[in-house]
Parts: C-alpha cells; sequence; structure tokens
C-alpha cells in the first residue's frame, strides 16, 4: 500500500443519483484510487479514525 501523495480528497456524493435507490454519502480521493462511504457508516468511521489518530498522537 502507498502512502497518499498528497491530501485526500473528501467530497460529498450521491451514489446512483438517476435512480431511485439513490445514496447520500461522500468520496473518498486519493492517488491511485477512491472509495465511497455511505451516509450511515459517516460517523462510525469518524470516530475510529479519530480514535487512531489519538493513538498514534498524529496532532502532537
Amino acid at each position: 500500500m502507498r502512502p497518499l501523495a498528497g491530501p485526500a480528497r473528501v467530497t460529498p456524493y450521491l451514489w446512483n443519483r438517476h435512480q431511485d435507490d439513490a445514496e447520500h454519502g461522500v468520496m473518498l480521493q486519493g492517488r491511485g484510487g477512491r472509495a465511497f462511504i455511505p451516509g450511515g457508516e459517516l460517523r462510525r468511521i469518524a470516530d475510529e479514525l479519530h480514535g487512531i489518530a489519538d493513538e498514534q498522537e498524529v496532532d502532537r
């Protein structure tokens, strides 16, 4: 796995936007790939990432 070349881009995104079952979420884009995170999972994933940052003392 390669580190990101720069900061990841996080943008609001609507999956299947032209369909009746469109789903809100975000699109993460980094070097060489991207990932959709459904809106219902955002808080849980953000909490997990925050916990990892605390463990690694990223902000210090």
